[in-house]
């Protein structure tokens, strides 16, 4: 959808506001499509939730982005159960990025079971398909990783969105080729998922 990618640049030129203006609006003809066809669009309302979400982050606006992620998980729910390898990715991204919103509201106790059902539903695409989903694992057990290891330092910021593999990479703190594999198999991670 076209304001989806708008709001998208919109965030790339740092117009944080602008982009969730364009985004509550995507939001909004979403919300119209599934009511009208769920199956057809559910999995575009969960994308656009998803997205509105993370702007929502750059603004610091936590607790609305983390209410709008609950929206998107439950329809990438309804989307799931209707046709599971087709939506499963977007549900294991929508559960990533719920845990890294409670991780930064510092409520990490309630941010391991959602990265944890991401990581099971990772591991099964991977299973399948290691070239297209091993990535983003890794992205879900690096998340896991900072919240089994708390650091001093500042806390966790929700950055997965829905941009290619690519430029989520860029993003995300990487796990060393020699440091310990956040699994917890006590194995280098070079030796286990870095394999």
């Amino acid at each position: 959808m076209a304001l989806n990618s708008l709001s998208n640049r919109l965030e790339e030129l740092g117009r944080y506001k602008e982009a969730v203006i364009v985004s509550e609006e995507t939001v909004s003809v979403r919300r119209r499509q599934a009511k009208r066809n769920p199956t057809a669009y559910q999995p575009g309302l969960a994308s656009a939730l998803n997205n509105l979400a993370n702007h929502f982050a750059n603004l610091g606006r936590h607790k609305e982005g983390l209410a709008t992620i609950q929206e998107a998980i439950r329809a990438c729910r309804r989307a799931a159960a209707a046709n599971p390898p087709a939506h499963d990715p977007l549900l294991a991204l929508s559960l990533n990025n719920l845990s890294a919103y409670l991780m930064a509201l510092g409520r990490h106790e309630e941010a391991l079971a959602p990265v944890e059902e991401a990581i099971r539903i990772r591991r099964r695409l991977t299973a399948t398909n290691p070239a297209a989903h091993h990535d983003d694992l890794q992205n879900s057990l690096t998340l896991l990783s900072h919240l089994q290891v708390p650091s001093s330092s500042a806390p966790y910021q929700p950055n997965e969105t829905s941009l290619p593999n690519a430029a989520r990479d860029a993003q995300l703190p990487r796990v060393g080729r020699n440091d310990p594999c956040p699994c917890g198999s006590g194995k280098k991670y070079k030796r286990c998922h870095g394999g």
